[in-house]
């Protein structure tokens, strides 16, 4: 029973993150994405002294080459 209420702590944590981050820090492939995955994948881009998580390779190299077209608000 407590690696029940663990795992699911865990996902309420994670899913609280989510909703903190800025929307201009969401990925621009428009997916939900899991900040520690992302962080443990190398899927993440700085610009502008902005951090913008990925959650996938191909949304971040979409980003990282165009991240003025994802950025405006």
């Amino acid at each position: 029973m407590s690696g029940t209420f663990l795992i699911d702590s865990e996902s309420r944590m994670e899913l609280a993150a989510r909703e903190c981050l800025n929307p201009r820090q969401r990925p621009c492939c428009g997916s939900d994405v899991s900040v520690n995955k992302a962080e443990k994948a190398g899927r993440r881009s700085k610009y502008k002294d902005v951090t913008y998580y990925f959650s996938s390779d191909e949304c971040k190299q979409k980003f990282d080459k165009n991240p003025d077209k994802y950025t405006k608000k």
